[in-house]
């Protein structure tokens, strides 16, 4: 090594704490340790390096001065920023901002034409939603004018929705658009409120109330959305248990299907006047009118079937489209089937102009209310005031489902998004799409997988979607003619079926899901089916809050949190090992956890981790389920995320005292417990897994030197002991005071309870020691490699042996018996004195690296 060399490591280990060493030219150069895990430019040659902790050396007898006893002053703050000089590193103050290019090229991302045909095909599939969900402003009364722009009311949330996470969102392929369960509580809001004024305030007056209450009630919800990011709240939901909110939107299903059966009703008077029939004759009437009905039920099963069993977008959208090729094929030929392409099923004419002459549908001036400044005086405040309640439940359902959905959605991405980031833009979207006079906009989570299994990979993808919408928004009217109403009134139906069994039956499927999961899914979904859309969710909430406050009392989560290099196996090694491991020990990350777990603290794990290697390097995370009383089934949302981190950055996931049950979970979770090819392993408790990743970075260790510490396997007891022993000019008067011993495999050296007449000093191989305990178990207390010494006590005491000893493998160890040193003491007392203090000296580091243990514990 040059001086210059040698000058700068020295200067790197003066108390900066950080030091730059450049791998193209050798050059090092001091830093203050704020700068440590920063990337730095070297002066010389331009080359990019890491700020890194510099080696520190093994100190020796003469390092130890009497002034290092004097407890030091405390350092003075060092700006991070270093002073420019000519010679100064160019050290990166943070990540870099991305540039316009950056942000085309994260827009362009992934194949072009598949992300424009998967576009393409969500646009439709999203089409068809929005048509589907339209359909409920039947159920608001028809007085308000509210039924021949109900295209618009869906259309621009997915329009918004899709384009803001287009542009903005982090993660590539998520779309926005109107929520099933939103726009449900929405026009049960406006519904309630019609009933409210019907019959008491004029037409204009009922009017104006209502386009208030639905523009209201959105910006409300935007405007929550944001307010929860700003806060930093979204993050805090996460810890709501998932399965009860999962049953909330179940509810919301079996309200959107009875929903369903006030729109058939205002389809067609006939299926109201059924209603009022006796029970005994509803049977026939429904006969009688099966051509009415039977078409939506029909294509709403079959729609139902394809999503549930072939999912995705292609499919649901080429049966609907088969079905409106052949309902317009049979209207050109209407002799075939007398009467199907004519009356109520013949058009989407509910959704077309209900007076001739109707403007565009994106023509704000011809909705009432909040858009014309003349209308204002006509809303009726008190009557919005009196439904403070349908507004909360409104706010509440709109923004939880997005919630809900982007962790689902970051699992299956293996991408981060920030819920808060991701919750400003649900919010943003929602107050654009509320002074649009429009349904809040959501994550879309069967849109944004459907996206990703036609092999999107890119925002342009999720643009498209909102091109596509925006096209038929502007020019679509002609085409609602040759769509027939059954088509949009099938899908709708099988979107309140889809809800319930998604959230109940097939979540029920989950390895993880307990019984009382499902029991708590399906008491908040029947409490929103009965108690109505504002007690349910109050109560759902007040249910959640109570399941959470249980987790909590439980104390849920991260126990003990601790770094490889503090933290050892019980396993006694040689020094030069001992010291291996104290400087690469970092590499391992034991987290010991408690109590019940779900998705919320199985986040916090995830960030501990991701935390611990942005500031330093992390090969093993060690995660111990000894104290664990139970897991949600939302876990596996948050194991398929710290998997999907694992594998982005070579971890190895070790999973100890996992009980059998537990297992089985996982592995029905696609886990690969015994694959060596994968990354998660089981062990049987925590010592084992800290034993092998110990070894593993010692054999790495070994690698890299050629030939360092595989030589301990060849090196005699002799230079093994110069290295530790008080005098090592004695070792060879000891040596030939040792009985060299060659010990098979599996043979017992030590009985517990036997007699202690001697001590071994340990070559090559290695030993473990075990404890019978009562009951005919056995613990094993530690395990002892090369250079190690064991046996010690019974030189020194008469008690019996405390535990045994069995080789784990082929040994070769010197025995030291009690007569032996008897003479030791007796003809060579220096040399006596010598092995005392070697003795001493163990036990005492021992005992210091338990007493660490112990304190690495508590902490």
């Amino acid at each position: 090594m040059s001086d210059e060399k040698h000058t700068d490591l020295d200067h790197a280990a003066a108390p900066g704490g950080a030091m730059f060493s450049c791998a193209s030219c050798g050059h090092t150069q001091a830093l203050p340790e704020q700068l440590l895990g920063r990337e730095a430019k070297c002066p010389q040659c331009g080359q990019h390096g890491k700020v890194v902790r510099p080696p520190q050396p093994e100190p020796g007898v003469d390092d130890v001065k009497l002034d290092d006893l004097v407890e030091a002053e405390p350092p003075k703050a060092v700006s991070a920023t270093p002073a420019e000089s000519p010679g100064a590193l160019a050290v990166d103050a943070g990540p870099r901002l991305e540039t316009t290019m950056g942000h085309l090229r994260h827009f362009f991302s992934g194949n072009l034409l598949v992300n424009f045909f998967s576009g393409i095909v969500g646009g439709g599939y999203e089409l068809l939603v929005c048509m589907a969900l339209a359909m409920l402003a039947l159920t608001v009364n028809t007085a308000a004018g509210l039924t021949p722009h109900a295209l618009v009311l869906t259309l621009v949330p997915a329009v918004l929705g899709s384009v803001f996470f287009a542009l903005h969102g982090r993660l590539p392929v998520a779309l926005g658009g109107p929520d099933p369960a939103a726009t449900v509580s929405v026009f049960l809001l406006l519904g309630v409120l019609s009933a409210d004024l019907l019959g008491h305030v004029s037409g204009a007056t009922l009017t104006a109330t209502l386009v208030a209450g639905l523009t209201l009630s959105v910006l409300l919800s935007g405007a929550f959305g944001v307010l929860l990011s700003r806060f930093g709240l979204a993050e805090r939901v996460r810890f709501l248990p998932s399965e009860v909110l999962g049953g909330m939107l179940a509810g919301f299903g079996l309200l959107l299907v009875k929903a369903w059966l006030e729109v058939m009703a205002q389809v067609d008077p006939a299926l109201a006047a059924l209603t009022v029939l006796p029970l005994v004759e509803v049977p026939n009437a429904l006969a009688s009118a099966s051509h009415i009905w039977g078409p939506a039920v029909g294509f709403g099963a079959a729609y139902f079937l394809v999503q549930m069993t072939l999912g995705g977008l292609i499919w649901p959208l080429l049966l609907a489209t088969l079905t409106i090729g052949v309902w317009n094929l049979l209207a050109v030929f209407p002799h075939l089937v007398p009467g199907l392409t004519t009356g109520p099923l013949s058009g989407l004419a509910v959704l077309a102009a209900a007076q001739p002459g109707l403007p565009p549908m994106l023509d704000l001036s011809a909705l009432p209310g909040l858009f014309q400044a003349q209308h204002l005086a006509h809303i009726d405040w008190p009557a919005l005031a009196s439904r403070a309640d349908f507004f909360a439940a409104a706010v509440v359902v709109a923004i939880l489902p997005s919630l809900m959905r982007t962790p689902i959605l970051e699992s299956v991405l293996e991408r981060d998004s920030d819920p808060d980031k991701q919750m400003c833009m649900v919010g943003a979207s929602s107050l654009l799409s509320g002074l649009a006079g429009a349904l809040p906009s959501s994550l879309s989570l069967s849109g944004s997988l459907g996206l990703r299994a036609l092999g999107a990979a890119g925002p342009l993808a999720g643009f498209t979607v909102g091109l596509a919408c925006l096209g038929f928004l502007l020019a679509g009217q002609p085409i609602l003619q040759h769509i027939p109403t059954f088509v949009p009134l099938g899908i709708l139906l099988a979107m309140g079926l889809v809800m319930p069994v998604s959230w109940l039956l097939r979540d029920a499927r989950n390895p993880l899901s307990r019984k009382d999961d499902n029991r708590a899914a399906w008491t908040s979904c029947l409490m929103v089916a009965f108690l109505g859309p504002v007690l349910g969710v109050f109560a759902t909430l007040g249910l959640g809050a109570m399941l959470s406050l249980a987790r909590a009392v439980s104390g849920g989560g991260v126990r003990f949190t601790q770094s490889g290099d503090v933290y050892h196996s019980n396993v006694d090694r040689s020094p030069a090992e001992r010291r291996t491991l104290r400087e690469r020990g970092g590499q391992i990350l034991v987290l010991r956890l408690q109590g019940f777990l779900f998705l919320g603290t199985l986040y916090d794990l995830w960030r501990i981790v991701a935390n611990r290697l942005a500031s330093q390097s992390l090969r093993y995370v060690l995660l111990d389920f000894g104290a664990v009383t139970g897991l949600g089934a939302s876990a596996s949302t948050g194991f398929r995320r710290l998997e999907t981190l694992a594998r982005q950055r070579g971890l190895l996931l070790y999973l100890t005292s996992v009980p059998l049950e537990l297992e089985e979970h996982l592995e029905g979770l696609g886990y690969r417990m015994d694959d060596s090819g994968g990354v998660c392993r089981v062990a049987l408790n925590l010592d084992y897994a800290l034993e092998f990743c110990e070894d593993a970075i010692l054999a790495g260790v070994a690698a890299e030197a050629g030939d360092g510490l595989q030589e301990q396997h060849q090196t005699t007891l002799e230079e093994l002991l110069a290295a530790t022993f008080p005098d090592p000019r004695l070792v060879p008067a000891l040596m030939k005071c040792l009985e060299r011993v060659e010990v098979p495999r599996k043979h017992r050296l030590m009985q517990q309870g036997e007699a202690s007449d001697c001590m071994y000093f340990l070559q090559s191989g290695k030993v473990q020691v075990e404890l019978a305990l009562p009951g005919g178990k056995l613990l094993r207390l530690k395990k002892m490699g090369p250079g190690t010494v064991f046996g010690e006590m019974g030189i020194y005491t008469n008690a019996p042996r405390s535990a045994s000893v069995i080789a784990t493998e082929r040994c070769v160890a010197f025995k030291l018996s009690v007569e032996r040193f008897t003479l030791i003491q007796q003809k060579a007392p220096q040399l006596a004195a010598a092995v005392n203090r070697f003795i001493v000296t163990l036990l005492a580091e021992r005992v210091a690296e338990e007493n660490a243990k112990n304190r690495a514990a508590q902490m």
